[in-house]
């Protein structure tokens, strides 16, 4: 009698009994769904990042960072020469910022420059929208976009600055990428 007021809680009937472990299955069904729901929206976030990545690396973007990459090669010299000025922060930001536009605004390339440079920032811009939504992997993004993001904005910064003057939001998602 004794066992029989311990399992008390216990459905007497068979149907009790069906209803009860159709309930707690239902339970684990919900739960298991809840996680391969994440688990596929981490996979889906991922994958999109890739293909962002599979667009950076290949064709017109390519074709930008090698323009770019390129003509700042074509410059080094100057550049790191500026770099070394640490006794005068202000003669060296100025320095920079005349070669930025030389490169920019009043070289024989410097067209195709500020289109190439427009497009990785509208790129950029791309990227940090995706992450910023949760559309795209925050770490994975972070680990392969945001040197390169820096580095544009390190060596165009003036660029950046004269286009704000006019556009005052110009680049500022773009830069976001830098700290995500």
């Amino acid at each position: 009698m004794a066992d029989d007021k311990d399992l008390s809680y216990w459905p007497q009937t068979a149907t009790g009994r069906v209803d009860l472990i159709g309930k707690v299955g239902a339970i684990i069904l919900v739960i298991f769904g809840v996680v391969e729901y994440f688990d596929r929206k981490d996979e889906t976030r991922v994958s999109r990042t890739q293909e962002l990545m599979k667009e950076y690396a290949t064709g017109p973007l390519r074709d930008a960072q090698n323009v770019i990459n390129s003509t700042i090669l074509d410059h080094l010299a100057s550049i790191e020469a500026i770099r070394a000025v640490q006794w005068d922060a202000d003669a060296a930001a100025t320095a920079h910022a005349d070669i930025v536009q030389f490169l920019v605004w009043d070289s024989r390339d410097a067209d195709g420059l500020v289109r190439e440079i427009d497009d990785l920032l509208e790129f950029y811009e791309r990227v940090t929208i995706c992450v910023e939504t949760r559309l795209c992997d925050r770490e994975v993004a972070r680990a392969y976009f945001t040197t390169d993001a820096d580095w544009l904005f390190e060596n165009f910064r003036p660029y950046i600055l004269q286009r704000r003057e006019n556009a005052p939001g110009f680049a500022t998602i773009s830069e976001r990428l830098i700290d995500i």
